[in-house]
């Protein structure tokens, strides 16, 4: 929920910040505006590290923490030599990394979308109002997804149906992007964009639940919990980073209701990623001993 809400307000709240700046505050360079939103998230970091200082528990170390670079080094081998070696990883590796795909698409160009032109394919809006839409009512609606989906989740259990009632609702947000391009509304129903962007972050923040609890529950038990942790949300990330890479062009190439008309179809993958999710691990069991080491046949 932090992590995402985190940028949901850097590319929301701060995008409004800038616009505010520009358009009502005196500041008419728009590359001044941005130095002081930067300066303003820079400001907000060196906070939250001194915070963390404070408050964060010093935690202790670990009985078998290396003692030096070799140690460490080796570790990480063994880390990663193990968790290549857990049964059906290649299927775990496939949610992990598809599960969000048609969003990850639609992330990196729904704020572009809000501001193009109409007469581009976009809705027109001001950064001001664009900001606060993704910004306020859109963090809003994510941050309280969140919670919902972790009480939901905790009341019917992670299970392969479970899981795809989960992953089905990021189907939302690209029916939501659907209309707003095919149907954009009046200049002036900005409640109405407002709603659907609202419906489309619920959606999104609802579904991301059962991911990081996939991951967490199916994919890291075991020896090095951790780092099998961050090796799976880094195959997250990597899905993230492939579609930022080609999304802007893609949406450029077919204009935005072509786009988000294609996008609809990457949702198929994390469909199917979760149709065929292993579950190799007892969903009801907090502490259990690590899996026996699987045959070739099993990876």
């Amino acid at each position: 929920m932090a992590w995402t809400g985190g940028q949901f307000i850097a590319l929301g709240a701060l995008v409004w910040v800038a616009g505010k700046l520009h358009d009502d505050w005196g500041v008419s360079d728009w590359k001044i505006a941005w130095m002081y939103v930067f300066l303003a998230a820079a400001v907000i970091l060196v906070g939250l590290a001194a915070w963390h200082g404070v408050f964060m528990p010093p935690g202790a170390k670990a009985k078998d923490a290396p003692k030096n670079m070799g140690e460490a080094m080796a570790g990480f081998g063994r880390a990663y030599r193990t968790f290549f070696q857990k049964k059906l990883i290649w299927r775990m590796l496939a949610v992990a990394f598809f599960y969000r795909f048609s969003w990850y698409l639609i992330e990196k160009v729904n704020n572009i979308f809000l501001i193009t032109d109409r007469a581009e394919g976009g809705l027109g809006l001001t950064n001001q109002i664009a900001g606060q839409i993704s910004g306020v009512w859109g963090s809003a609606s994510f941050l309280v997804a969140s919670v919902v989906g972790g009480l939901v989740l905790a009341k019917v259990g992670l299970s392969r149906k479970t899981l795809m009632f989960f992953v089905g609702s990021l189907v939302i947000p690209n029916l939501a992007f659907i209309y707003l391009s095919s149907s954009p509304p009046d200049a002036g129903s900005v409640w109405l964009v407002t709603v659907v962007w609202c419906v489309a972050m619920f959606a999104y923040g609802f579904g991301a639940v059962a991911h990081m609890y996939y991951m967490m529950k199916q994919i890291s038990p075991g020896d090095f919990q951790t780092a099998h942790y961050a090796f799976a949300t880094g195959t997250m990330g990597l899905c993230n980073f492939s579609a930022g890479f080609f999304s802007g062009k893609l949406a450029d190439a077919l204009g935005f209701q072509t786009f988000f008309l294609v996008v609809l179809f990457c949702a198929i993958p994390g469909l199917l990623a979760a149709w065929f999710a292993p579950f190799v691990h007892k969903m009801n069991v907090e502490h259990e001993e690590p899996p026996a080491q699987p045959t070739p046949a099993d990876v």
